[in-house]
């Protein structure tokens, strides 16, 4: 019996190019179009300044804060600096629990003076002595709730309540500003090609010695803002553990027609014990906030104590309804949701075994060299992370010849291993083929997504699980798992490091999570599709975190539907294409195994002639691709 035809998909596999939680924001205003948000952004921010690329003298003078600052000498610190500042923040973010604190909000309102205001913000700061117009002293608690966000990120939001609980609308009792904890996620390593940055110096702030970076915000480089306020500022970052230890942001250009001129933000960042959580966490301690707007000048200073773990009953009900509407009935619940919670939860991922028994499931890593510690996990996830949203962001879109080999032989002869040095034994069906090779890329709600087709030579579609089509398709975005807003998706362990093709290389073993995955692989056995949870080894570039190699396997086997092993092994290489500034990074040759229904199926491929893909005519792909 012939095996059912086995489809992985490439455009499952995303990138999220957005941010992952909100700056600092003002009250809620309608949102304009999407064309009215470019046009807007082009017009406000073209000409736009950044104070970063000033001479310190003015630099000074927009922000007061640096006046102590020994100025840089050059800029070759900074990529260093970015990645290290990146995976303290990727850290932070998983860190945070559900928490609820005490804040206190100073808020003066009054007329802006005739002549030039202050421009001074920070905790040595005061209004101008004008008459003022408003001044109150209230009190709240602050809750910062943790939730899985778009394709199994973590996202925080932040709200208000009354001592008493009840919900604090953006109503004019209220304070302007919302949302400074995850004010530094703009360093976040996924958001980082949203800004331009600048090493500026050494300072000693808050008692702590510090580099100060600066930063700019790119009009354009956001997929989806609700409306164009880009910001600049400055952050002060501990040379000890990379951790912001203050974080002054500015508007990047004013906005006329909304009658803001200024908006000012000095956010200072301590370390917070926390009863019944592992970590010390890094919280905002106080806020100074200016803002001039619609004729007005408002000053809020808002401190936070007293951070507690947040548990409230409400909570857990309202996401006991959120799932019970959201998750199918259970007539429907057969499906894929039903699947993937039954094959995978008691999966026991091979990277978690002792190196003696890791070495006979995956053979690649016998001369490996063992990990004596995680420490270095969260650095090389954040750089791995990078280098992968690089790629995404550079990939256009291209054509290669495809040769593929593809064999069948009864489980008996299998060898157990995967690669090219790899044979059966005994008699073997063998087929030899050449396609085109076809990855197209596209943004689909702000989102960047990977499609990868085949074509025959006379350019006619390859339709998936075709009698002439190969079992397997998706190589090129098959490192995605790693990129920055997936690797929530998954757990990973840093196994060690690894001679591998030449290059020296970090190993590192990842187990997509049951439940996690937005959008997981598919295998269609006989038409009907299961889930694709996948674990594996990376072997990545110690010079510049590229996958060098990348071995994938099934989380665990699929007896429903009588298939024990699925395994790839794809080799990644450098490849020069006209008219491309700089080289890709894709697959030179991959191999695969499947056991299914006593046999095993064997293909190789491999890929040359990248090129750029022009089409001639429009191609008609089905609608099941």
């Amino acid at each position: 019996m012939s095996p059912g035809r086995v489809l992985r998909r490439a455009s499952v596999l995303l990138l999220i190019a957005g941010a992952i939680a909100a700056l600092p924001q003002t009250r809620e205003l309608p949102s304009p179009s999407a064309d009215q948000v470019k046009a807007e952004a082009a017009k406000l921010y073209s000409d736009a300044h950044p104070y970063i690329d000033a001479p310190f003298p003015e630099l000074k003078k927009a922000v007061h804060e640096l006046s102590g600052m020994t100025p840089a000498s050059s800029q070759e610190p900074l990529p260093l600096l970015l990645d290290k500042v990146g995976a303290k923040a990727y850290e932070l973010l998983q860190s945070v629990p559900d928490l609820v604190s005490d804040e206190v909000v100073n808020q003066t309102q009054s007329p802006i003076p005739q002549g030039e205001p202050s421009g001074c913000v920070g905790l040595s700061c005061a209004p101008a002595t004008t008459p003022r117009s408003s001044e109150q002293n209230q009190k709240f608690s602050y809750l910062i709730l943790t939730h899985p966000g778009a394709f199994g990120r973590k996202a925080l939001s932040e709200s208000r309540t009354t001592q008493r609980g009840k919900s604090v609308d953006q109503s004019a009792e209220s304070p302007y500003f919302k949302g400074f904890l995850p004010a530094w996620i703009l360093f976040y390593p996924v958001n980082q090609v949203e800004s331009r940055f600048r090493y500026l110096g050494q300072q000693q702030m808050d008692g702590r010695s510090t580099f100060v970076i600066g930063f700019a915000q790119l009009p354009g480089s956001m997929d989806s803002p609700e409306r164009p306020i880009l910001l600049q500022g400055i952050a002060w970052v501990d040379q000890s553990d990379f951790r912001i230890v203050r974080l002054h942001t500015d508007l990047l250009a004013p906005l006329p027609q909304k009658k803001l001129v200024k908006q000012t933000t000095n956010i200072v960042f301590g370390a917070v014990e926390i009863t019944q959580s592992d970590s010390q966490l890094w919280l905002p301690t106080s806020v100074n906030f200016e803002m001039e707007a619609n004729g007005q000048f408002i000053h809020e200073e808002h401190k936070y104590s007293d951070y507690r773990v947040y548990k409230a009953a409400a909570k857990a009900e309202a996401e006991q309804q959120h799932s019970s509407s959201s998750q199918p009935s259970p007539s429907e619940s057969t499906g894929e949701a039903r699947t993937e919670a039954t094959l995978y939860a008691a999966a026991h991922p091979y990277m978690d075994e002792p190196f003696s028994e890791l070495r006979k499931d995956v053979h690649e890593v016998a001369g490996l060299t063992p990990a004596p510690s995680q420490d270095p996990l969260p650095g090389l996830l954040a750089r791995t992370g990078v280098k992968a949203d690089e790629l995404l962001g550079k990939l256009p879109d291209l054509i290669s010849d495809e040769a593929v080999s593809e064999s069948h032989y009864s489980q008996d002869q299998a060898s157990g291993c995967v690669g090219a040095g790899c044979m059966p034994q005994g008699a073997v069906a063998t087929r030899d083929e050449s396609f085109h090779y076809m990855i197209l890329t596209h943004t689909a709600q702000g989102y960047r997504v990977v499609s990868e087709y085949r074509t025959a030579h006379n350019d006619k579609p390859i339709e998936p699980g075709a009698s002439d089509a190969p079992m397997f398709q998706g190589f090129v975005s098959a490192w995605i798992v790693f990129s920055s807003a997936n690797q929530s998706e998954s757990r990973f362990r840093y196994l060690g490091q690894q001679r591998v093709n030449g290059h020296t290389t970090y190993v590192l073993g990842f187990a997509q999570t049951p439940g996690g995955v937005k959008s997981p692989g598919e295998m269609v056995v006989d038409s009907e599709s299961f889930p694709m949870l996948l674990q594996g080894i990376a072997w990545i570039d110690q010079s510049d975190f590229r996958i060098v190699r990348l071995r994938t396997d099934l989380l665990a086997p699929l007896p429903l539907i009588q298939v024990e092993k699925q395994t790839s092994s794809i080799q990644f290489a450098p490849v020069r294409i006209p008219d491309v500034a700089t080289d890709l990074w894709l697959p030179k040759a991959v191999n695969l195994e499947m056991q299914v229904r006593g046999q095993v199926v064997r293909e190789e491929h491999k890929y040359s002639k990248y090129r750029l893909f022009q089409a001639k005519s429009r191609i008609i792909l089905s609608p099941d691709n």
